[in-house]
């Protein structure tokens, strides 16, 4: 048992990480039957990055508020106590139950420290090595080569990348340049670089990032691993220097960053695209109701049919382009919410997908057309 101040300590830095929160089980104080908490990105005003939403249920109602990051956890230590459920999904999911002297039982999702061994003698094959030095140095691993409990899904969606990745890797040549924007802390960009590293072909990476203190643990841990062709640097796709790129990779970019690096990659001549897009809200605000009213009425059903529509126009406005496309679940969905995976290979046959028809029908102004221009 743990108490409501550890409790939201964990929550906190949960929120850090793009978590999604849940209340539920209201006390006596609870004035909601439920509450949702969100991360959001952009799409609104005085909210730029990354913002939390919180909506509360009561009577078939529900009533939004919208916080910083900071105030998201001010505003959640304020109600926490009101409700006896708990549950997070994160890097760790997990539930808890608060009791009524305020003692905290907290229940984690199974998970498995040592993802490298099967039952029965039986080894998986994976695409990323588990014993290779730079997912000890990302604290993915242990000294021992075993995948840390915590970050087993993490581990997951790198290799389940790496094998989407290898699906099209002939379209990749020798020594090509492949930037990965938005890249974090690198768990892709290494996974990627080792992978084609170990096939001879002598590629150049470039992770870019919008943070300095990540960008500083990825040259450190180049440099450690001896990756002589990576380099990071602090930026957005938007404000990168013009380039040909063979490679382009964006996963998790929020809202339209995603859009930036795609029209970075066209303009690159980038034979391969590979993203997977996240807190998709631009659209949502400009589609016409009138279009699909039976659906469009309901503001959960618009949400996910903006971040659909989001997509379609990204692999049309790619075909267009003389790409091929396809779209497909990055791992399961019980890995990570943020599940899906654009793939794109450079053919130079065009395809009429009927765009403007598409945006014209719905009303919208996409930026990718705007950057694609």
């Amino acid at each position: 048992m743990e108490s409501i101040a550890d409790l939201t300590k964990k929550l906190n830095a949960a929120l850090a990480e793009k978590a999604e929160i849940t209340l539920s089980a209201p006390k006596t104080g609870g004035n909601f039957t439920k509450i949702k908490i969100l991360p959001k990105c952009g799409g609104i005003k005085s909210f730029e990055g990354l913002y939390y939403q919180f909506s509360f249920f009561k009577d078939n109602k529900v009533f939004h508020e919208n916080y910083t990051v900071n105030n998201a956890t001010k505003r959640l230590s304020e109600i926490l106590s009101d409700y006896k459920n708990c549950s997070c999904r994160c890097e760790r999911s997990f539930s808890a139950f608060i009791n009524k002297k305020g003692m905290v039982k907290t229940v984690y999702e199974n998970v498995v420290a040592n993802v490298t061994a099967e039952p029965h003698d039986h080894k998986k094959n994976r695409f990323v090595d588990a014993s290779s030095e730079w997912l000890k140095l990302l604290h993915v691993t242990d000294e021992s080569g075993n995948v840390r409990a915590e970050m087993r899904k993490k581990f997951i969606q790198i290799d389940k990348f790496i094998e989407s990745l290898s699906a099209i890797e002939g379209f990749i040549p020798q020594g090509a340049e492949i930037i990965d924007f938005g890249c974090g802390k690198g768990y892709v960009t290494f996974a990627l670089y080792e992978y084609f590293w170990k096939k001879g072909k002598n590629i150049q990476v470039t992770g870019v990032d919008i943070k300095p203190d990540v960008i500083e643990i990825c040259k450190k841990t180049a440099l450690t691993s001896g990756f002589s062709g990576m380099r990071f640097v602090c930026g957005r796709a938007e404000q990168f220097p013009k380039q040909k790129a063979d490679a382009v990779i964006c996963l998790h970019a929020c809202n339209t960053a995603t859009d930036y690096a795609i029209a970075f990659a066209v303009k690159a001549d980038a034979k391969v695209i590979m993203c997977a897009p996240c807190c998709q809200q631009e659209l949502f605000g400009q589609i016409n109701e009138n279009a699909m009213p039976q659906m469009l009425r309901h503001g959960v059903m618009k949400e996910r049919f903006a971040a659909l529509l989001t997509d379609t126009i990204r692999t049309a406005a790619l075909a267009e382009r003389g790409y091929r496309c396809d779209v497909s679940d990055f791992v399961d969905a019980e890995h990570t919410p943020k599940n899906l995976l654009i793939r794109a290979v450079k053919t130079g046959v065009a395809k009429n997908e009927n765009l403007a028809e598409l945006v014209n029908t719905f009303g919208v102004k996409p930026k990718l057309l705007e950057l694609l221009l």
